[in-house]
């Protein structure tokens, strides 16, 4: 009987301490588990409050489920924000580059109706006004076409090219241009198959060649060599024209950079930009050298096996 008297005061006293242990234990399991879901949803309401898209869900390291949403929403919350900066990054240089030919227009616009003028400075002002909208044409297209490039490049579909043949038929379209009496020749070898898409691999060595154009000199020359070494497939352009700065070297690829005086005001400044773009889309690299006064040469190297060929 004293026994059993002694078990059950034992037990009056340790079951209400297991039963807050328990409670505790339960409680304090429970709000780690919730706690992610906790995170996610103060994670979400502060970027719906602030629009902070740099915001991230905070767990640790795991590998369970919520662990793995946590992980999904991070990936969602990184590339929204990579898409609106990348939209504010467009507005922003588009403004910038759009104001300089709006305010040209403007002032020509304003100078014909203040009073009547003769034939000749109508016409002068009504060139001016078509050049500087012609150039804003280009410049909203690359600015269409570069922003597609970032945000959307999986919506260009690649395909077994014939390169030799892609080279040639641009080489041909571009050596009729001519410009300062420059002469383009090219050596595009023999039936050079690759997997790529064809509009951006048109549009990366026409951008290359009407550079080589703007910046050659009279009577100059621009040459498109396309050979495959190895396991590589090199796609250079050559010319004779002002070259390049060593100071400039390094930025000419950056979206509107433009060089020294001699370079300034040709192009929009998203030419060479878009080229490393689609080099980089299809996986290949781009070097560029350069001597001031000498010309400059730069290099598509594309990476050549089997597999990609056969795609």
């Amino acid at each position: 009987e004293g026994e059993i008297s002694s078990i059950s005061r034992f037990s009056l006293i340790a079951l209400p301490i297991l039963l807050v242990l328990s409670v505790t234990g339960g409680y304090l399991i429970a709000k780690k588990m919730l706690r992610p879901i906790q995170e996610i949803s103060e994670a979400a309401s502060h970027i719906e409050k602030g629009g902070d898209l740099k915001k991230r869900i905070e767990i640790g390291n795991g590998k369970d489920e919520l662990h793995q949403l946590a992980n999904s929403f991070n990936e969602m919350f990184k590339r929204l924000d990579e898409s609106f900066e990348t939209e504010r990054r467009s507005t922003s240089d588009a403004s910038h580059e759009l104001r300089t030919p709006m305010a040209v227009i403007m002032a020509q616009c304003e100078f014909i109706l203040e009073k009547d003028r003769s034939p000749e400075e109508y016409k002068k002002a009504l060139t001016v006004i078509n050049r500087q909208s012609k150039r804003m044409t280009v410049l909203i297209n690359d600015m269409l076409d570069y922003t597609r490039m970032e945000m959307k490049a999986d919506s260009y579909e690649r395909q077994p090219l014939d390169l030799s043949q892609l080279v040639r038929s641009v080489c041909d379209d571009m050596a009729l241009i001519r410009d300062k009496g420059i002469i383009l020749s090219y050596d595009a070898g023999d039936s050079i198959q690759y997997c790529a898409n064809r509009y951006l691999l048109t549009r990366m060595l026409g951008n290359l060649i009407s550079n080589a154009y703007k910046y050659g000199k009279e009577n100059g020359h621009i040459l498109v060599l396309l050979e495959r070494k190895n396991d590589e497939i090199l796609l250079h352009v050559e010319d004779d024209g002002i070259g390049i700065s060593s100071e400039d070297l390094p930025h000419i690829f950056d979206r509107f950079y433009r060089a020294d005086n001699s370079r300034s005001g040709k192009g929009t400044g998203l030419g060479l930009s878009m080229v490393k773009q689609i080099a980089s889309f299809h996986g290949a690299d781009i070097e560029v050298e350069s001597t001031p006064g000498k010309g400059s040469r730069f290099t598509i190297r594309f990476a050549f096996t089997e597999e990609k060929d056969s795609r």
